[in-house]
């Protein structure tokens, strides 16, 4: 059994690092399915995501669109820090 168990098939003139790096890239740039949620999705916000910049401004009315996508990006990604820094603290 190699890295990838059994089950894993190489395809025809694929190499190890071929494989890998093909794996790597579906890992990376693979699109946020919404239905699959979990710890990481609930204490990270995605700037780029308008279902989450939106969630935000219906938590801070009194705050633009612009606004919360410029605390995000002050912040960084974590909620709690994006949260904190909306509440001025």
């Amino acid at each position: 059994m190699g890295f990838f168990g059994s089950k894993f098939k190489w395809k025809r003139g694929c190499t190890a690092g071929m494989a890998i790096a093909d794996i790597c890239l579906k890992l990376i740039f693979m699109s946020d399915n919404k239905h699959n949620k979990g710890k990481q999705d609930d204490i990270r916000v995605d700037a780029n995501d308008p279902s989450e910049v939106e969630y935000l401004h219906r938590k801070f009315p009194d705050k633009s669109h612009a606004e919360i996508k410029e605390a995000i990006k002050q912040a960084g990604p974590l909620r709690a820090d994006i949260i904190a820094l909306l509440n001025g603290k």
